[in-house]
């Protein structure tokens, strides 16, 4: 008679994920780990806009990461486009 495995914590997700044990599925996990990208990405966009770092400076630096717009642009990118047109000149 052979000796019963445990389970792998493998097995414990593909359980989560059909429901038959509690906790977050593996599309939960993910949604969730995008969120928390999101709000990092926008939390630093905040912090330059705060500081008044010029737009060139975080330009020449890069945007790391997608808009969920899915326009290929990071929300720190579309951040300091707005401060930019609020920062220019009205002309008619």
């Amino acid at each position: 008679m052979l000796a019963r495995q445990p389970a792998g914590p493998g097995h414990k997700q593909s359980q989560r994920d059909t429901g038959r044990l509690p906790g977050p599925s593996t599309a939960e996990k993910a949604r969730i780990k995008e969120r928390e990208r999101e709000n990092r990405e926008l939390r630093q966009a905040n912090e330059i806009l705060k500081k008044g770092e010029p737009v060139k400076a975080v330009a020449h630096r890069g945007a790391i990461g997608s808009s969920p717009m899915g326009d290929g642009s990071s929300p720190l990118a579309n951040a300091c486009f707005a401060q930019a047109e609020l920062d220019r000149p009205f002309r008619k």
